[in-house]
C-alpha cells in the first residue's frame, strides 16, 4: 500500500512515528497501532532502526520536515488520515498533534483551515472507534 523499497526508507511510517512523539507521550493505543501498521505494511528494517531513533529522540533522527517532504504525493491524502488517527487513538487531540498536522499540510502546501481540521478528525474518529471495536472482537474470539 505505501512506498517500502530495500534501497529507502518508508516516509510515510515514519511520518506517523513522528505523530506518536508530537504530544510528547507516548500512549500503549499509539504503539499498538504502529505495529499493527508496521505488520501491514510490511515495514523493512532500516526504517524499524529509524523508527527507534525518533522514538528515543536520538539526535541524529530523521527530521519531522525531512521526513514529510518525502512521502510521496501519491500517498499524502492517506497519511494524513493516518496521521489524525494516530492523534485521536488515546481519546484526546493533543494541540501539538493538530499543529503537527497543520505542519505537515504546509509542508505539503496544502490548505488546512481549522474548519477543515475539525471536518478531518470528525471522520477519523470513526476509523478509531472502528479500529479498536475490531481488537475487541477478535479478543473475545480467541477466549
Amino acid at each position: 500500500m505505501f512506498s517500502n523499497t530495500a534501497e529507502s526508507l518508508n516516509y510515510s511510517f515514519l511520518l506517523l512515528v513522528h505523530m506518536v512523539c508530537a504530544d510528547r507521550q507516548i500512549h500503549s493505543k499509539e504503539l499498538k497501532y504502529l505495529a499493527v501498521l508496521e505488520q501491514q505494511w510490511e515495514i523493512k528494517q532500516d526504517t524499524v532502526e529509524e523508527k527507534d531513533k525518533i522514538i528515543t529522540k536520538n539526535e541524529n533522527c530523521l527530521s519531522l520536515n525531512y521526513v514529510a517532504d518525502r512521502v510521496p504525493s501519491s500517498e499524502q491524502r492517506k497519511v494524513m488520515e493516518q496521521m489524525l488517527i494516530m492523534a485521536g487513538i488515546d481519546g484526546f487531540f493533543a494541540p501539538s498533534e493538530l499543529e503537527m498536522v497543520k505542519q505537515v499540510a504546509q509542508i505539503w502546501h496544502r490548505y488546512l483551515d481549522d474548519k477543515g481540521l475539525e471536518k478531518l478528525k470528525k471522520q477519523t474518529e470513526k476509523s478509531v472507534s472502528a479500529f479498536f471495536k475490531d481488537k475487541s472482537n477478535n479478543k473475545q474470539k480467541k477466549l
